[in-house]
């Protein structure tokens, strides 16, 4: 179910919390991938949650993905303060 429409989204809500996760060859793909899973209020969500707890485990091969990620989504913010969220982790991204 981890890639089933319409379910994989609150799939990994809980898949990404599991100790053996940690173990899978692919877990960063896996991670990118939560961004175009649907119902996509809820993959957003939980992709920008996931990032966040793992800000320092990040590979460098994928860091620029969830880069240009953040600070697209602080270009489509809504407010001043959801823009200066984005920014935050992008740039805290980019300092590591």
């Amino acid at each position: 179910n981890s890639r089933r429409k319409g379910v994989s989204a609150y799939v990994a809500i809980f898949l990404t919390q599991l100790k053996t996760f940690d173990d899978y060859a692919d877990d960063w793909d896996y991670i990118l991938s939560i961004r175009d899973m649907k119902p996509s209020k809820v993959a957003t969500l939980r992709f920008r949650a996931i990032v966040e707890s793992r800000k320092g485990d990040i590979p460098s091969q994928y860091r620029s993905l969830v880069i240009d990620h953040f600070l697209e989504a602080a270009q489509k913010a809504n407010s001043e303060s959801g823009r200066n969220h984005f920014l935050s982790i992008a740039n805290e991204l980019k300092g590591r």
